[in-house]
């Protein structure tokens, strides 16, 4: 046989054409839902198609699978056999196989195709594993419906919707119908129930394929051999695929033995039947199939209905709502068990919630000692049970609460010479209380509380208070533990104890937690003394290199200097004044944590506060290139009675936090005052930057301690949150309100009123901060001899360069000591003395000065104490010593001479009144 190449479309090749054909035959397999495999005469698999790989899994794809490898045990010796003599002369074989894929076993029918010389063999395998448990299901289930039907009065049938009635053999014999007769036509059926229940039954069938829903009736019918059964029907109907009912299906049990036992009951005039019917509770009898043969009078009254339309009825047409327990409880009684319970729980149904009954099942038998249905009582303890629960639950409360508030309650009967204990006593004593226990002394107390508790209990026996103590008990453990306990005594008519009770409460928590806090008190007073200790050297470190840089910028501006110098003298000048700013910072937050803020009130400058915050502020803000507008309305200008340095801050603060939180474009500054007739004015000041802004709902929380508006805020801006709370603090304690408001991307504005009063004084002159009163008549700046007691030559150069000019007569002190001793030598009009100094501090010299004036009776000679030790402590410190006021570095040029003025008294060396002398700032130029 020849054969041609088929003709080649647009020019393809035999070969394109053989592999798209391979392609196609390929793609076909994987199609499929039979698994293909190419296997050698070994097993193993050469290709195979993706319903193989899907029956067998993963492994089955692996290099060098075997498909023997997945063949049940018992059949592998014959499917290698198989595949081996495959050839030729045997080309096909087909063979079913059990294939075990992971934990499954599946039942493969299995064919085998010889190809070729090659030696390779086609496996097609059919997954039957569901048909093969179904079949085997079908039979299972014939063979007990069977076995059912042979044990049991009960049979099974079948109406089709051509009016046929299928019957099982029990059905037929049931029927009194040939099993090997054809199906029975349904009207010949109907023709066999009795004519009484006949158009009842046709009702009821008619009924359930009408409506789709289960059959279930009694009927009577006659069978051909003359005998009428009594016969108990159910069914329900099956649909197709249409929704149409394609048939009945039911089962039907012989129940007339049970009937004529039922009826022989009903009718019998029993002793057993009065007993039942009069007794004081609910009991029924019940045969076999849970019909009603005879009840109490309660039992039917529970009912609602009358007892003939009860008996005979079965339980569950009575009760349908019974749930399902219960004919657990039934079957298991109807088995010889007898079954009870003292309070079951049901919902009443009736909106009173839950309720409880107590009832027992048990099995009645016949005279042959059969089961012949059961009895049930029952009796509703509903009350009962409540009436438990809640003396139950107030025993659980009593000792809930005093195991949780640790107390135990004894009491003794000194006549019974008994012990009546509530809560567990073993957290309480190191044995049980006895009444020799409690009655013999105080032994089970600790011996260093003893003599207290006795002492007590004597005052409160001979008439005195109430008998409470706090005491220790050691338990067997070794344990201490802590009583705190009161007594009361009820005592006879003659006078003696008739009995005691007494509520023991266990405190050692409390006794622990009070040392804890005795104890922590004490850490926080040395962590106190520690942090002031930390903040005085701190800023004593800092203040005092920062005093010499401000104090020589000062000297140096008041020299000749070109544009550019003066530039470099303001910006150190400003530099220091902002680490300055940094040390408040952070005594002020100090201050702050306890609430000791502390206000200056006295003449400044309103005008000049609010431009140098600002000058600062523009300094910072230009670095960062950066708009800077300020607009100070004619208002501000003026003297005003105030903190000046309270007013600058949180201006400053305000204006630091612009500069911060803005990296472009612009920021800006208003102030103004808004007066009153009566003197009283309100300074108005915002800022306004076009920073980083915050959510609204951020603006009630923005003042508080350690409070920025996002946490990312300080990891970007870096910054405590510190700033905003000392604002809101120090604003509140000045009687003024600040307020925020802001946009997340958008900026903020902040802006605070603080009311202020307008002094009578029209420019502060040379005095910048005492009311012109103040100042004593006959003061002379220019003629004051000052003592001025300083170890660090730095400062003393400072004080030279500072005083030179300023007519006053300077004598230095490197040291305490030295400084006591000039004192003695001759007089001083003023003092100015360090108090961090070697040898002798500033605190002692003090105290030594003071006791040498006393000593010698010489007249009060003015001390300031000047530190870079500027916390309230500290100047408290200095006042105790004997310093009259405090002044703290870096000293601020009018701050030292407000000071100067105030306390200096020169000698009558040369005196001139208050009109001779003119007084200029300028020209007293002191910073220490």
């Amino acid at each position: 046989m020849t054969s041609t190449s088929p003709p080649n479309s647009y020019g393809s090749t035999a070969s394109e054409t053989d592999r798209s054909f391979n392609r196609a035959v390929e793609h076909f397999l994987n199609l499929v839902s039979d698994a293909f495999a190419m296997v050698d005469a070994e097993g193993r698999v050469i290709r195979a198609n993706i319903a193989y790989r899907r029956l067998t899994g993963p492994a089955g794809g692996a290099h060098d699978a075997s498909i023997i490898s997945f063949v049940d045990a018992d059949r592998r010796e014959a499917v290698r056999e198989a595949l081996k003599t495959m050839s030729e002369a045997t080309p096909t074989r087909a063979l079913q196989m059990r294939m075990r894929i992971g934990n499954q076993l599946k039942l493969i029918d299995a064919e085998l195709s010889w190809l070729g010389e090659s030696g390779f063999i086609g496996f097609v395998g059919h997954d039957v594993t569901r048909e093969d448990t179904l079949e085997r299901e079908r039979l299972e289930t014939a063979t007990a419906r069977d076995a059912v039907e042979q044990v049991g009065e009960i049979g099974h049938w079948r109406a089709t919707r051509d009016f046929k009635l299928q019957c099982s053999p029990g059905t037929s014999r049931i029927l009194g119908l040939d099993p090997t007769a054809p199906p029975l036509v349904l009207t010949d059926f109907v023709e066999m129930i009795e004519a009484a229940d006949r158009n009842e039954a046709v009702a009821a069938a008619r009924d359930a394929v009408d409506k789709c829903r289960p059959l279930k009736t009694m009927l009577r019918i006659k069978r051909p051999d003359g005998a009428t059964r009594v016969l108990r029907v159910s069914g329900s109907p099956s649909i197709d695929a249409r929704g149409q009912i394609e048939a009945m299906h039911g089962v039907v049990v012989d129940k007339t033995d049970s009937h004529a036992a039922l009826n022989a009951a009903m009718n019998a005039d029993s002793t057993v039947r009065r007993f039942v019917e009069a007794a004081p509770m609910s009991v029924a009898m019940f045969d076999r199939d849970m019909r009603l043969l005879m009840a109490s009078q309660d039992w039917v009254a529970e009912r609602g209905v009358p007892a003939e339309d009860l008996l005979g009825r079965s339980m569950y047409d009575i009760m349908p709502w019974l749930p399902e327990k219960w004919r657990t409880v039934h079957r298991q009684v109807l088995r010889g068990e007898t079954l009870r319970h003292e309070r079951d729980p049901y919902d009443s149904g009736d909106g009173r919630g839950q309720g409880w009954m107590k009832w027992t099942c048990a099995p009645w038998r016949d005279a042959n000692g059969d089961i012949g249905g059961l009895i049930s009582i029952h009796e509703d303890v509903t009350e009962i049970v409540r009436a438990q629960h809640e003396v139950e639950a107030s025993k659980e409360r009593m000792a809930f609460g005093m195991s949780m508030t640790r107390m135990m309650i004894w009491e003794v009967d000194f006549d019974a010479r008994e012990v009546y204990l509530e809560g567990d006593w073993t957290d309480f004593f190191p044995e049980r209380p006895t009444y020799d226990l409690l009655t013999g002394g105080e032994t089970w107390i600790h011996p260093g509380d003893r003599e207290m508790f006795a002492n007590r209990w004597r005052a409160h026996m001979a008439g005195g208070p109430p008998f409470t103590a706090e005491y220790r008990v050691t338990l067997a453990d070794g344990r201490d533990i802590w009583h705190s306990a009161s007594i009361r005594v009820l005592k006879t008519a003659k006078g003696s104890p008739a009995r005691a009770f007494a509520m023991i409460q266990d405190i050692t928590a409390r006794k622990q937690v009070e040392a804890k806090a005795m104890e922590a008190e004490q850490r926080a007073l040395v962590a106190g003394a520690a942090k002031s200790d930390f903040l005085s050297n701190m800023s004593h470190e800092i203040r005092t290199p920062l005093n010499g840089v401000l104090a020589v910028s000062e000297v140096l501006a008041r020299t000749t200097l070109d544009e550019k110098q003066s530039e470099m003298v303001r910006l150190i000048t400003t530099s220091g004044r902002t680490l300055l700013r940094v040390m408040d910072d952070l005594l002020e937050f100090s201050r702050l944590e306890g609430d000791d803020i502390q206000f200056d009130v006295r003449p400044f400058e309103l005008e000049e506060t609010v431009r140098q915050a600002c000058e600062t502020a523009k300094v910072r803000a230009e670095a960062k290139d950066l708009k800077f507008d300020s607009f100070i309305s004619a208002g501000v200008d003026g003297v005003f009675r105030g903190d000046a340095v309270r007013i600058g801050q949180v201006l400053g603060n305000l204006l630091n936090n612009a500069v911060k939180f803005t990296d472009s474009g612009e920021i800006s500054v208003s102030a103004s005052v808004e007066e009153s007739d009566d003197g009283q004015a309100i300074l108005h000041f915002s800022v306004t930057d076009t920073g980083v802004g915050f959510a609204p709902e951020v603006a009630q929380r923005i003042f508080e301690r350690f409070e920025q508006a996002d946490i990312s805020t300080s990891r970007r801006y870096g910054g405590l949150g510190l700033g905003l709370s000392i604002v809101k603090r120090l604003v509140d304690l000045m009687s003024g309100t600040v307020t925020a408001r802001s946009a997340e991307g958008q900026g903020s504005t902040f802006e605070v009123t603080i009311p202020l009063t307008r002094d009578r004084i029209a420019a502060l002159g040379p005095l910048a901060a005492v009311d012109i009163e103040d100042f004593d008549a006959e003061t002379m700046i220019e003629n004051l001899r000052l003592l001025v007691a300083e170890d660090n030559p730095m400062n003393r150069r400072v004080v030279e360069l500072l005083l030179a000019g300023s007519g006053m007569e300077i004598h230095f002190a490197e040291n305490g000591k030295e400084a006591v001793a000039k004192f003695a030598e001759r007089t001083y009009d003023l003092v100015l003395m360090d108090l961090q100094m070697p040898i002798m501090g500033g605190l002692a010299a003090t105290r030594a000065i003071r006791e040498w004036e006393r000593a010698n009776d010489r007249g009060h000679t003015p001390i300031l104490a000047v530190s870079a030790n500027a916390t309230t402590d500290h100047v408290e410190e200095a006042k105790e010593a004997g310093a009259d006021d405090h002044v703290a570095k870096p000293i601020v040029r009018e701050v030292l001479f407000e000071a100067i003025a105030r306390y200096a008294r020169p000698s009558a060396r040369k005196i001139s009144t208050l009109d001779d002398i003119t007084f200029d700032l300028d020209d007293l130029d002191v910073a220490i």
